[in-house]
């Protein structure tokens, strides 16, 4: 196979959110959503890519003082840069061409000075971009593009310990039939229809409240936001297990989005044990599956923090971690597992 990207081209949608949503330090009613269209050779063939992606302030750098307008312009710019380097690329396969264009947008980002989980989002959207294309032209979807080895992934350049592993290995015969929905609690949420204030009720005919989603679409797998602050963790944490109590899930979930919370592990030690010392949360922790990116991306994989008796390592009843907006460069979660992290949340957005 032989790949080359003839260009491509950019499209903004202005967004509003149904609904507040607050995650970390933001709480985000509208978002530009960007469409990123990109033409290839495939064989010699042409074929269209398109992919899409929100422009979320305060994620992908998350400086409380930085104008949403700057952040927003960051990541269109990123964007724009990744469309413009992928311009004559060329690869015999898709791995070979998202190696090629990852380091020219790293070589970029380090002469900008700008952090890598930013630097890549851009380049992701052009390699979802070509994915669907090379798919398109081969006429097949993108299970069986992945499993054929169609993508020529050469595993072990992503970790030693998979080298020689093929990707077919690691992938059932046939891909899932369906998928579990883990529905997000942001730290503004209603847990109630009472608690919607009269102004903000949408009457839309969808569900509002938490407990009006567990009802009317069936959900059993949450994504739970919180702030580091203790007390009102708490708080929110009892609330919550009452409202999944009373409305009887069965096959209960969930997970904690720490949200970069915490500097060093004795903080977050002292703030779970509370936790987990609360009698009236004890059997709703019991369904806990990972606690998400407790740490601030600062030090979350700094091994003079993190490691040791002090550390992670240190910690022996330690609840199941995984890192998130840390996974932010190619060697990331390799790091995340040496120092006792149990994975990484995987987003297209970090490629």
């Amino acid at each position: 196979m032989t790949i080359e990207v003839l260009g491509g081209d950019i499209h903004l949608v202005d967004l509003k959110t149904r609904l507040p949503f607050r995650y970390g330090i933001a709480t985000m009613t509208e978002a530009p959503h960007a469409f990123v269209r990109v033409h290839v050779l495939v064989d010699g063939r042409p074929a269209t890519g398109i992919a899409a992606d929100h422009l979320p302030p305060k994620w992908f750098t998350k400086v409380p003082e930085t104008p949403l307008e700057t952040e927003v312009d960051q990541m269109l710019t990123t964007i724009e840069v990744a469309v413009g380097l992928a311009k004559g690329c060329r690869a015999e396969t898709p791995f070979d061409l998202w190696r090629e264009l990852y380091d020219r947008q790293d070589d970029w980002g380090h002469q900008q000075q700008w952090p890598p989980l930013l630097v890549n989002f851009g380049m992701t959207l052009v390699e979802r971009a070509v994915l669907e294309a090379v798919a398109r032209a081969r006429e097949t979807n993108w299970f069986e593009l992945l499993r054929s080895g169609g993508l020529g992934i050469r595993l072990g350049e992503c970790d030693s310990r998979l080298e020689g592993c093929s990707v077919a290995e690691l992938l059932p015969r046939e891909p899932a039939g369906e998928v579990i929905a883990r529905h997000t609690v942001g730290m503004a949420d209603p847990l109630s229809d009472a608690e919607i204030a009269g102004d903000e009720r949408l009457d839309d005919g969808l569900p509002q409240s938490l407990a009006a989603c567990l009802s009317d679409y069936g959900l059993c797998h949450l994504k739970i936001k919180v702030n580091g602050d203790l007390e009102a963790d708490l708080d929110r944490l009892g609330d919550i297990a009452a409202v999944v109590e009373a409305a009887g899930v069965e096959g209960f979930g969930f997970t904690l989005d720490g949200n970069e919370q915490f500097r060093d592990p004795a903080a977050f030690r002292g703030y779970w044990e509370r936790l987990v010392g609360r009698g009236d949360l004890r059997d709703f922790l019991s369904h806990l599956i990972f606690v998400e990116q407790p740490f601030h991306r600062d030090v979350a994989l700094d091994p003079t923090v993190m490691g040791g008796e002090d550390g992670l390592t240190g910690w022996s009843d330690r609840p199941p971690m995984i890192i998130d907006e840390s996974d932010a460069e190619t060697d990331s979660l390799v790091r995340a597992l040496e120092l006792g992290y149990h994975g990484t949340s995987h987003k297209n957005c970090k490629g």
